[in-house]
């Protein structure tokens, strides 16, 4: 019974993991270590601002120090301080036995005016926790586009490769019956080694794009998580994505929909406030502050003494001010000229995918017509073949001329879905339904 059960599991299929475009993006958003550390940035983020938030209400700090020296200064202070100072002492005050203390203290200090600094560092922890979450949001939106460009890629590999294999075994066919004619003397030599040699080619061809699509699968795999060993894509290329898309509104909008450069933006805003922070420098600094001190031989005869007060900073001389604010003022100019250039490539990515997509669909109607008029060309050329009035070569070049038309039209199809993406995820606007769409467009 068990070498039967052995012998039905070695011998079961291994079921290919198919997997469609969908479930791809989903995959490589819990796969991505990038958009993980995005978001251990924004919590880091959120952490800075409440740091920020809670300067404002001081230090209290505990500190203990054990001490034992007979050095005159010091047994004369720790004396008074253990409240065991007397007449008698002033006989010893230059030869001082040794004494032991222990000193214990509470010490705290809550900022009453700080220049405008405690107001600053909440707005640029504020504005921090704003880049995190829009730097996170923009890494998902670029791990849903490289999920789908990859998977889109190995569609139309695929695509392509089903196509060559047609065209192959067909040309296969043709070889076949013109390889008896030759061996009869009835085809010239010359044509049925030119046809071979076009044959070749595509075998050739054919090799280069399974080497290509199998890179295509090991990076979705890869970026998904998935067993490529089982991998197979549920979807097919075999259809255009046609949609209205108005460059102009979506390029106009960018500053304000992407949030790269809405996150750019808030780092121009970061820089102006360090910059105000260091021109705030020179103004003064008020904090309150209290210690509360034990200080005892032994535990059992603690003395307790406190102090507390206000107390000002005022930089009435600082070589380095002028240096530090011109420093922090150049480097919010540099920020904004960062920005600039930033929302400049923006718009232009996005224009370029944009215009690239227009230019695949209004290429669609032209590569449909040329595959139409090559399969026309090789349906006429088979049996003017066949009657002995055209040769094996020119029946293969037509074979060829016709896969290279079907490739033109497959890319064609395939720039539709990509730079249809392209361009939500330029304009920020890759969202789940545009994901739906491209997936129910390769059903």
């Amino acid at each position: 019974m068990m070498k039967m059960f052995f012998l039905f599991f070695i011998a079961a299929p291994v079921f290919s993991q198919e997997i469609a475009l969908k479930e791809a993006v989903k995959r490589a958003l819990s796969n991505s270590e990038a958009l993980k550390m995005a978001l251990y940035d924004k919590k880091a983020a959120q952490s800075s601002l409440k740091e920020a938030e809670r300067l404002s209400f001081g230090k209290l700090n505990f500190k203990t120090t054990y001490t034992n020296g007979d050095e005159p200064v010091y047994s004369f202070a720790q004396t008074l301080r253990q409240g065991k100072f007397s007449m008698a002492s002033m006989a010893s005050v230059n030869n001082p036995p040794s004494i032991e203390n222990t000193e214990m203290a509470f010490e705290a200090g809550v900022p009453l005016f700080t220049g405008f600094a405690l107001k600053n560092y909440r707005k640029m922890g504020e504005t921090g926790v704003k880049i995190a979450e829009n730097y996170a949001r923009r890494t998902e939106s670029a791990v849903k586009f490289n999920a789908a460009y990859l998977y889109l890629t190995a569609a139309f590999r695929a695509k392509l490769l089903e196509e060559l294999d047609y065209t192959i075994n067909s040309s296969k066919l043709e070889l076949d019956s013109a390889d008896k004619l030759n061996k009869n003397g009835m085809i010239p030599g010359s044509d049925y080694y030119a046809a071979l040699a076009i044959y070749s080619g595509l075998e050739n061809f054919r090799n280069t794009l399974a080497g290509d699509l199998e890179n295509d699968l090991k990076k979705l795999a890869y970026e998904t998580g998935a067993d490529r060993s089982s991998l197979k894509l549920s979807g097919k290329l075999s259809n255009p994505l046609i949609e209205n898309i108005n460059c102009a509104d979506l390029n106009e909008s960018v500053e304000n929909s992407r949030d790269d450069i809405k996150a750019y933006k808030s780092m121009t805003e970061i820089s102006d406030i360090k910059a105000e922070i260091e021109k705030n420098s020179i103004i003064p600094q008020i904090d309150a502050f209290g210690a509360f001190y034990g200080n005892t031989s032994s535990i059992n005869s603690l003395r307790t003494s406190g102090i507390y007060g206000i107390r000002m900073n005022f930089p009435l001389g600082d070589p380095s001010y002028g240096a530090r604010k011109e420093k922090a003022m150049a480097y919010a100019q540099k920020s904004r000229e960062d920005f600039s250039a930033k929302l400049r490539a923006a718009r232009t990515e996005l224009d370029l995918a944009c215009s690239s997509y227009q230019t695949a669909v209004k290429g669609l109607t032209p590569a449909k017509n040329t595959m139409e008029k090559a399969e026309n060309s090789l349906d006429l050329f088979r049996p003017l073949y066949r009657q002995g009035k055209q040769s094996i070569m020119e029946v293969l070049r037509a074979e060829n001329s016709l896969f290279q038309a079907k490739a033109a039209y497959y890319e064609t199809l395939y720039k539709t879905n990509l730079f249809y993406l392209q361009t939500l995820f330029n304009a920020e606007k890759l969202d789940e339904k545009a994901i739906t769409k491209v997936e129910e467009n390769l059903k």
